[in-house]
């Protein structure tokens, strides 16, 4: 995601991301934040059951297909990262959700 022109790298800065898993009923969608603000479009999906051959991910990940939906019921996992060229200190990582209701039990 492109922050905002002119922002002080010098300083720390807060990223986020609100990532809301597709239901049979409601679509998923992810949200990034920098400082507090949304940056960019809210990326959004179609639910997808891996049981369910009529709801196959379309692939590559594009607005509106299922593809995305493969991150709902894999669980993925949190990568923070710059590049080799562009260093990068991290003071504190939040993760959360608001239930845990359809969680893997493995």
């Amino acid at each position: 995601m492109l922050v905002p022109t002119g922002t002080d790298f010098s300083q720390y800065h807060k990223y986020g991301c609100l990532w809301v898993p597709a239901t049979p009923s409601t679509r998923g969608y992810l949200k990034f934040y920098f400082d507090d603000r949304q940056i960019g479009v809210t990326f959004y999906w179609n639910y997808y059951n891996p049981n369910d051959v009529s709801t196959y991910p379309a692939a590559p990940p594009v607005n509106g297909s299922t593809a995305m939906s493969g991150m709902d019921w894999r669980h993925m996992l949190l990568i923070l990262g710059t590049g080799t060229r562009q260093p990068m200190t991290v003071q504190s990582v939040s993760v959360w959700q608001a239930s845990g209701a359809n969680n893997l039990t493995e």
